[in-house]
């Protein structure tokens, strides 16, 4: 599934469990990720031979053996689509997805028969997870092999083209789009402050991406450095935030998946005071209990407005769904005003072919735990 864009949030186009473990094996076994003097330290190189490969390793999964819960009936999948295929926005009726090798454009006006608009290559990387954009614009962050943050001018969709690109190291693991594309916020980097792995995370201005005859995309600064300095709710630093994805749930207010889960505060605006400060320093409202572990998306449905926040935790390499299997959770956010916290009012995991209620908010096995994810 597939977020809509820009004011209803959002599904994720899930990746095949079995594909994911075979691409990670298949990235373990290149060697373990060395610095150079001359280049960043990379995930698999940017070369598409050596991403290829990967690629080449994943098998697809025959029709027939997607296990769904019993109140869910398996239609169909989008067909022209690799199994590296990580992420999708709907934007009107027009889906974008984004892969390791390229991206493609659909017109889901029929929803049940998507027609390819076109396929543009990117060459390799990886991996855009949560797919950012607008009518006009695409955004491409790459942390995993270019280390680059792109944006695609997508007005005409059956010829895409390069708009602006940020090298040196700016690509994040994911992005999102702030105030309709005008600026976007990213999660951390593969190389982070400090040469942390997988922290930090950049502000862009991308007023200037669409610019005659060459656009710029300029980075305003580690939006999480703040809180090197700052005290979560238990009383413990921060320290380097852990941040997978940040959702804008309405123009200036941001809810963070990250460890714990952040709601931020944007002020001044921006967009009529041309004061981006704010961006970079964002106010902290409220915060989750999740002290002992990243949450890997979170979604506050309807602009802030509903009663619960929407969760979810990822353990990947991890195809077997068991008990110790990331869950879905749902987080009361009817009393943060009064005292800054979010918790958890209840917590789902799947097995094979059926949802099923966790006894416990984080239950697992006593003396597992999860896959590090990223």
């Amino acid at each position: 599934m597939a977020r809509q864009s820009p004011t209803l949030r959002r599904p994720r186009l899930g990746r095949l469990a079995r594909a994911g473990v075979l691409a990670w094996a298949a990235i373990l076994l290149m060697g373990p990720l060395t610095a150079r003097a001359d280049a960043p330290e990379t995930l698999f190189g940017a070369t598409d031979p050596a991403c290829k490969a990967v690629v080449n390793a994943i098998p697809a999964v025959p029709p027939g053996q997607i296990s769904t819960s019993p109140n869910v009936h398996y239609i169909g999948n989008v067909p022209d689509e690799p199994p590296t295929a990580t992420g999708g926005v709907l934007v009107g009726h027009y889906f974008y997805v984004t892969g390791w090798l390229s991206f493609s454009i659909y017109d889901v006006i029929d929803p049940l028969h998507p027609k390819l608009v076109s396929k543009t290559p990117v060459g390799c990387r990886f991996e855009n997870e949560d797919v950012a954009g607008n009518d006009n614009t695409l955004i491409y962050t790459d942390f995993g092999t270019t280390q680059t943050f792109s944006v695609y001018d997508v007005s005409k969709k059956s010829a895409p083209s390069s708009a602006a690109v940020l090298g040196d190291g700016h690509g994040t693991h994911t992005a999102e789009c702030l105030y309709n594309c005008q600026f976007a916020i990213g999660s951390y980097h593969l190389v982070g402050p400090g040469a942390n792995p997988v922290r930090g995370g950049d502000v862009f201005d991308l007023r200037h991406a669409h610019d005659q005859p060459t656009g710029t995309v300029t980075s305003l600064g580690d939006w999480t450095a703040d809180f090197l300095t700052k005290t979560r709710g238990d009383g413990q630093p921060f320290g380097h935030l852990p941040v997978h994805d940040v959702t804008e749930v309405a123009p200036g207010l941001l809810l963070t998946a990250s460890q714990p889960m952040l709601l931020l505060k944007v002020s001044p605006d921006p967009t009529t005071s041309g004061d981006t400060s704010g961006l970079v320093h964002p106010q902290l409202l409220a915060q989750g209990t999740n002290y002992d572990r990243r949450l890997h998306t979170a979604i506050w449905p309807n602009g802030g407005t509903e009663k619960f926040i929407l969760t979810s935790y990822e353990t990947n390499a991890h195809p077997v769904c068991d008990s110790s299997s990331g869950e879905f959770a749902t987080w009361d956010a009817t009393h943060w005003q009064k005292d800054g916290t979010f918790t958890p009012v209840d917590a789902y995991r799947a097995s094979p072919g059926t949802l099923t209620r966790s006894t416990s908010w984080g239950a697992r096995p006593t003396g597992s735990r999860p896959v590090p994810a990223t």
